[in-house]
């Protein structure tokens, strides 16, 4: 496919595409920040043919199946790529049949290299408390499921913790959404630090909660705003 009529500031690398759709994997300058993540899922969704977009803030993927109505599934590829050139903060796109690729596979190897406790038996926790999908400014890992209670571990550059940065982090979760109304119940939070670690006490016995992702979720993009965060450990 020839892509120099797209509009497209970034460098795009064409590998084929398959007879179901093309996938279409974007990686960022840096790291995705919230508002560049949710710009990519809104360019995607001006596609018709659109299917769901997947990632995290270090690389996201976008599906688009191919068009029921007969028109070429490369047309489709370059209303994408339309949409995309209108997204700051796009590396380069590399478009595909929808597989993981090699350079997906990379970035997901670095991020398990920073949580040497990872056990390789050890179930796929990340994906299934949707952390994965999260634009995070930092690496995150959920070692296992507890129960009711979580601890988040936050780990800071360094081995150590300021005082500023203890108190960044009691300022940003002092009132974050719990996704509850006024009466509910919305849980028990405590954060305490240690001078090398900052923990986050999560009970969430007795909560009516919608999504119990979603306070996790909460918990981990208020985060984001906390500079020198190098990594952050859910029941570690």
């Amino acid at each position: 496919m020839d892509f120099s009529a797209s509009g497209a500031y970034f460098p795009i690398e064409y590998r084929g595409l398959s007879e179901s759709g093309a996938g279409l994997h974007i990686f960022p300058q840096t790291v995705f920040t919230d508002e560049e993540y949710a710009a990519v899922c809104r360019a995607a969704r001006t596609v018709d043919t659109y299917t769901n977009t997947t990632g995290s803030g270090e690389f996201m993927s976008i599906f688009a199946e191919r068009p029921e109505n007969g028109s070429p599934l490369e047309e489709t590829v370059m209303q994408l790529v339309h949409a995309l050139s209108r997204v700051s903060g796009i590396q380069k796109v590399i478009v595909n049949d929808g597989s993981r690729t090699p350079e997906e596979e990379a970035v997901w190897r670095s991020i398990a290299a920073s949580f040497p406790e990872q056990e390789a038996d050890e179930p796929d926790w990340d994906t299934a408390l949707g952390i994965r999908g999260l634009p995070l400014n930092y690496p995150a890992h959920a070692v296992c499921i507890d129960g009711e209670n979580f601890t988040f571990d936050i780990c800071f550059a360094g081995g150590k913790v300021s005082k500023q940065q203890a108190d960044a982090v009691r300022s940003v979760l002092h009132e974050y959404d719990f996704g509850l109304t006024d009466d509910e119940y919305a849980g028990e939070i405590d954060i305490t630090s240690d001078g090398r670690n900052v923990t986050v006490y999560l009970d969430m016995g007795n909560a009516d909660v919608r999504d119990e992702d979603s306070v996790i979720h909460s918990i981990l993009l208020a985060l984001n705003s906390v500079q020198g965060i190098e990594k952050v450990i859910i029941n570690g």
